[in-house]
Order: structure tokens, then C-alpha cells, then sequence
């Protein structure tokens, strides 16, 4: 999975037995590629044994109508292969001949043995020993020794300065924002997709001109142009970019091929009212303080964080600006880089490569393609390239959207209201919670979907126990597009009811098995449901959790009979559910949800909450609120785990949190009230919270 390959275009004849003897020279002095890795106790065990009995691939092209996508497919396959990190190599070499004049020499290494810069020594390596060996003058110099590399790194996780960066660090994302993407969440993928395009040299040459003028650098503009991109994109006040850094000034590594590169989470506030000059001088100043403790590692980092695990993450998109010197001579042959993969990406990376044949600056937009869609980042790529051509040419102008706009989508007719209320656009379109939980189901069958006390359903039997009921309800005569009364206790019957509802084409409508009998009727005379689902263990409160499988449909012999009737609304137009609040005058108002109203709500609350299939969400308002729905429902079109609140929970915080603790809650959704207790009780030392958690 954690494959990077980099293609060199050498234009102009090329003697391969040469290039040969270069390439293999170069990896011979690399000592990181010879490396292999031995799982030992609690950790890894690194092995350095030089190895002679690799191949250089070499391919003749020239005979084919496309040298390139020939040599692009089997560069592909080879990128797509697994590399064995106990046997190696973790290494790949080729030459591919496309002409007399053009050739395509092509290396790719596991991430753990080599980073961008890495592949660049070994680009300049290559080429100063083809080079000798073309003119017949003798091999000077190589590469540093890696064991100087492990030692300063030991040096520095022994000494004073890896505390100093760690305090730094944990202070500094104590109250970390959460991570904007443009995207639901998705496991990382071996492969990813992506999309290039080039800003033209006259755009570079005002970019730069810009940046010197405010006296910044380009890439300042560039990451203060994403933040600002992402912002308008999400409304976010603050966005933590992902940064790649060398890790390598001042250090061994500067000389050595290896894997020293870092990424640190860059955070930037987006005012909407500022420039981009006055964001790019904040970008500049958080660079300046994050700058002395470059050097603490990410991943320990997210350790420290608690952030290990599923899609947990510290930031949203990558911006990795290659600031390396690719302007390579072969013996006088002319050389262009081709950067092929930086491995797998968890969600958006925007790369930045200044082009050494002068052809400006090649943007690529890598993206995990569990996230994005080709189509999708067509669209975003020309839409923030045209907004940093617009700043750039006017760096006063907000970065913020004006109020025209943000209404500029709304079609016409609807309400200035509702376009202010509306949330903005989706990352990603909104689906069906149905087709989620579906797809959740036969992506992991046998993963405990719902939990309440000893019982427990997984989320087949879930959907099996779902659609058995559905059927009863077809049965019963349930009409698409009503609704169905759910007078269940808190119970995994009552979520098998809430789904089975909508499976059959109703809407279901939660009432309080436990409420007033005066509230019920009402609610029963004013929605005037034809079927009534309850439970035949009845509702006593206070008897604790209970097996599934005790529904029982009945019809509500007061409702009046409805013609059969097929619904002409479309279906994200359908009912979902309906909620019954008090009223300002007391009685009971219900308040219609449709399908299409949930499934945005669900697709924009799963993006900003980050909730995945590792999490354990406790479900813990009433059925009848409106936040159950919250809870229910992003949840299992997660794929997380729905653990069912008891009454002993309630009893007191100390009794709530070790519950909470007992079941691996992550993800804790309270009342106003129930928190300041929890604050209070946390604060006094009277209750202590469980960790890891995402409250």
C-alpha cells in the first residue's frame, strides 16, 4: 500500500549498459533500500543486508504506437504490487526505451525506506554517476551513512528537546478543531485517483511577484489559499492542513537516502473578512512557531492524542509543496521528473511541483478514492485554481463568500430563509440512510450493530429482523408515505421497529410508551396512524434491557380508513419520521421529516462529527426526541456500534461513566443539563472520564 514511484524522462540517447552500472552503483550506496523488517516483542527489528540479486527491468518501447502508456501500465502494476517488509527488496528499478532520443527510467520504493526527497538524492546520484562514467572520469563522493541518521535520531528521543516538542505539541492541539475535509470519512485505500493541471509560467511569475510584494513566500499564498478554499467550501472558522516537511536542515539525513520526511498539523483560523496577504501573514507566523519542533513524529503524535485507530485524524487535506531541484543533466542529456504516486492518501492531497523545463508549476489533486469520485475532484481543481488567480490578482479581496454568493445557488423561488438556514453544500451528495445501513450490513455482517445491556444484534440480524417486519407491515396494509406508530420501550425492538418502518415505505412516529395517556391520544387522534407497533413485554418501566423479537402490529381501530392510494411524491420527498413537541399552547404539534431531510442531515452530520465503524455511540436521549434521531441513525450508517442507554445509568454520573468506560463508549451526545452535572462531577474529582473518547 505504501508504494511511491517517480518516473524520469530523459530526453536524448542513453547507452543502458551505462545507465545500468549507475543505478546499481547508487542503490548499492543507499542503504535504506537493503533494509528489511522483523516484527520483535512489541515492536519492529530493522536488518541491513546489502543484496546484488535484483533486476533493472529494461524494455524496449519504440516498436509500440504508445511507449508511454505501455510503460505507464506496467508502472502501474508494479506501484499496485505489495512489497513483503521482511523479505524486501523494497526497491524497483526500470529503463523503458520509447525512442532513440527518449527514455523512461522509473524507481519506486516503500515508503518506509525512502520519502520525496529521498528519491530525489537518488535521482542526483544516478545522473553525477552516469555522467562520470559517460566523460571516463572516476566515482567521487556518495551518500552518508544511515547509521548516522538512527543514532541522531535516538539522540534526539533520549534528550531534552523530544519533551520540549511533545509539551509543544499537546498544548498547542489541547483544543484541536475538527478536521475539515470535503469528504465522509473512508478507510485509507491501496490505490488513489487523481487529477493534474499546470499553472502556465506567466501565473507562476505573479504568484511569485505577489508574494514578494507582501514579502512572503509563494507556498504562504498557496497554503493560505487552501485554508480559504476549504473555508468557503465548508464555512469551517479554523482548517489544520496537513504539511510535509524535510525534517532533514542541520541534520545527517540531508545526504542520505531514507524516510526522514514528517507531517505536521498546520492550523489557520479563516477570518472571511481578511485577504489573502493578512492570511498568508498568519500562515507565516504559525509556520515560524511550529519551525523549532518539525521534527516529532506525527504518528506519535496521534498516539499522544488518542487519535490511533479508524478514521480518527488530526487533519484534513495535505498540501505538499516539492521544493526539490530536479534540473538533472545525464551527460548532458535534459531530464524531467514525473512524480507517479506518493502513496495512499486518507483523504485530499494537493501536490506542487516547480517544473524544471519551465513549464510552470504542475498541481496534482491525489485523492482516497473511497472519498472522491474522478468527476468530483475535476470540479474541485479548476474551482480552487481559479480562486487563487483571483486573490492573487487582488490579495485584498475577502476570502470569505459574500452574502449574494452564498444565495447565488438557491433556485428560484425558494425563500431568502431557508438558503440562510441551509447548511451550505454537501462534500459528498446525500444517499438514502436505508442504502447505508444496507451497504454497512453486507460490509461487515457480522459486527455488533446494536446493544442493550447482555443482548446484542449484529448488523445482519439487524437487517434480517428489519425487513421481517417490514413485511408484516406490508401485510398489515401499510401504505407508502404514512406513518406507523412506535410505542416501544428503549430496546433493540424499538430501533428493529424504527427501521422496519421505513423498509416498508412508512415514516415512523415515536410516542412514549411511558407519557401521559391524555399526550397519546392526542397524538394518535391528530396523526391518526393506521398501524400501531408495541411490545408484547409490555411497558412497565424500570424492568431493564430485553431480548428482541417481542413486536406486535395492531391497527388503530380509531383511525379512519384511507383509500389506497400510490404516492406521486419523489422519494426523498417521503416521510421519514414525525416528532411531536409540547407546543407553545400545550398541545402536541407534530413536525414531518422527509427521507431527503434525513439524508442530508445525516451526510453533513457524519462529515463534521467524524463517526466510523470503531466507534461505540451511546444512544441515550428518549426515542420521541428528535436527538435519538441523531444518535440512531449516524451511527449505523457509519457502521459504528449503538450501545442502548439503561435506567441505571442514570442513577449518577460516577454510575454513567464507568458504564460508559465497561462498554468503550467513544462518542457521548447529552442534554445541556446532564453535562454541566458531568462538568461538575469531572471537576470536583467526583467521576473521572474514560479515554480514549470523542465527547
Amino acid at each position: 500500500m505504501y508504494n511511491a514511484g517517480e518516473c524520469i524522462e530523459l530526453r536524448g540517447p542513453v547507452d543502458p549498459a551505462l545507465f545500468e552500472a549507475a543505478v546499481r552503483q547508487a542503490v548499492s550506496e543507499a542503504e535504506a533500500l537493503h533494509a528489511r523488517f522483523v516484527t520483535e516483542g512489541q515492536g519492529a527489528v530493522q536488518f541491513l543486508e546489502p543484496r546484488r540479486d535484483w533486476t533493472l527491468h529494461v524494455a524496449d518501447l519504440s516498436g509500440t504506437p504508445e511507449p508511454w502508456e505501455a510503460a505507464w501500465a506496467w508502472m502501474r502494476a508494479d506501484l499496485a504490487r505489495p512489497v513483503e517488509l521482511s523479505q524486501g527488496p523494497l526497491f524497483a528499478q526500470a529503463l523503458f526505451k520509447a525512442a532513440p532520443d527518449r527514455f523512461f527510467w522509473y524507481q519506486r520504493a516503500h515508503h518506509i525506506a525512502l520519502d520525496g526527497f529521498g528519491f530525489s538524492l537518488m535521482a542526483r546520484r544516478v545522473a553525477e554517476l552516469y555522467t562520470a562514467r559517460a566523460a571516463g572520469r572516476p566515482v567521487t563522493g556518495g551518500f552518508g551513512s544511515l547509521r548516522a541518521v538512527l543514532d541522531e535520531d535516538a539522540a534526539y528521543r533520549a534528550g531534552p528537546q523530544f519533551s520540549l516538542d511533545r509539551t509543544f505539541w499537546m498544548e498547542r492541539f489541547a483544543d484541536r478543531p475538527t478536521p475539515v475535509s470535503l469528504a465522509e470519512p473512508a478507510p485509507m485505500s491501496a490505490s488513489f485517483v487523481r487529477q493534474t493541471r499546470y499553472l502556465p509560467p506567466s501565473e507562476v511569475e505573479r504568484l511569485q511577484a505577489a508574494a514578494r510584494q507582501a514579502g512572503l513566500s509563494w507556498s504562504d499564498l498557496v497554503l493560505a489559499a487552501t485554508a480559504a478554499w476549504l473555508h468557503r467550501r465548508t464555512d469551517a472558522p479554523e482548517v489544520v492542513l496537513g504539511l510535509p516537511v524535510m525534517s532533514r536542515l542541520g541534520s545527517a539525513a540531508l545526504r542520505v537516502p531514507c524516510m526522514a520526511m514528517n507531517i505536521v498539523p498546520l492550523r489557520v483560523p479563516v477570518r472571511p473578512e481578511a485577504g489573502l496577504f493578512a492570511l498568508a501573514r498568519e500562515v507565516a507566523s504559525e509556520l515560524r512557531a511550529v519551525r523549532p519542533h518539525l521534527r516529532y513524529r506525527y504518528e506519535q503524535l496521534r498516539r499522544d492524542l488518542r487519535l490511533v485507530g479508524g478514521q480518527r485524524r488530526l487533519f484534513g487535506p495535505v498540501v505538499n509543496i516539492m521544493p526539490f531541484d530536479y534540473a538533472l543533466r545525464f551527460a548532458g542529456i535534459p531530464a524531467i521528473a514525473h512524480n507517479l504516486s506518493a502513496g495512499p492518501v486518507e483523504d485530499l492531497s494537493i501536490g506542487l511541483y516547480a517544473r524544471s523545463d519551465g513549464g510552470g508549476l504542475r498541481v496534482d489533486f491525489d485523492a482516497n478514492p473511497a472519498c472522491y469520485r474522478a468527476e468530483t475532484l475535476d470540479s474541485h481543481q479548476p474551482e480552487f485554481l481559479q480562486l487563487l488567480e483571483s486573490w492573487v490578482g487582488a490579495p485584498e479581496q475577502a476570502v470569505g463568500r459574500s452574502r449574494g454568493q452564498a444565495l447565488a445557488s438557491v433556485a428560484p423561488g425558494d425563500s431568502e430563509l431557508a438558503s440562510v438556514l441551509d447548511g451550505g453544500p454537501l462534500p459528498v451528495p446525500a444517499r438514502p440512510v436505508l442504502n447505508l445501513i444496507t451497504e454497512r450490513a453486507h460490509e461487515q455482517p457480522d459486527a455488533v450493530a446494536v446493544e442493550h445491556g447482555p443482548h446484542r444484534l449484529s448488523y445482519r440480524e439487524l437487517l434480517q429482523a428489519s425487513h421481517a417486519l417490514a413485511g408484516q407491515l406490508i401485510a398489515a396494509g401499510v401504505q407508502t408515505d404514512t406513518a406507523v406508530a412506535v410505542m416501544v420501550p428503549r430496546s433493540i425492538d424499538a430501533i428493529v421497529a424504527t427501521l422496519g418502518v421505513l423498509f416498508s415505505g412508512a415514516g415512523y412516529l415515536p410516542i412514549d410508551p411511558y407519557g401521559p395517556s391524555s399526550r397519546t391520544t392526542a397524538i394518535l387522534e391528530d396523526a391518526a396512524p393506521a398501524l400501531i407497533i408495541t411490545s408484547s413485554q409490555g411497558s412497565t418501566p424500570g424492568t431493564g434491557p430485553v431480548a428482541p423479537g417481542h413486536l406486535v402490529v395492531s391497527r388503530n381501530e380509531k383511525a379512519a380508513p384511507r383509500q389506497d392510494r400510490e404516492t406521486t411524491r419523489e422519494p426523498e420527498a417521503r416521510l421519514a419520521y414525525v416528532i411531536y413537541t409540547s407546543g407553545s399552547t400545550g398541545q402536541p404539534n407534530g413536525v414531518q421529516i422527509s427521507r431527503g431531510a434525513l439524508a442530508h442531515f445525516v451526510a453533513g452530520a457524519t462529515q463534521h462529527y467524524g463517526v466510523n465503524r470503531e466507534d461505540r455511540v451511546l444512544q441515550f436521549a428518549p426515542l420521541h426526541f428528535d436527538a435519538s434521531v441523531e444518535e440512531i441513525f449516524l451511527t449505523l450508517c457509519a457502521g459504528a456500534r449503538l450501545v442502548l442507554r439503561t435506567d441505571e445509568m442514570l442513577q449518577s454520573v460516577p454510575r454513567l461513566l464507568g458504564a460508559c468506560a465497561g462498554h468503550g463508549i467513544t462518542v457521548l451526545d447529552l442534554p445541556t443539563a446532564f453535562w454541566h452535572e458531568l462538568a461538575y462531577s469531572v471537576s470536583t474529582d467526583a467521576a473521572r472520564l474514560p479515554s480514549p473518547s470523542a465527547w
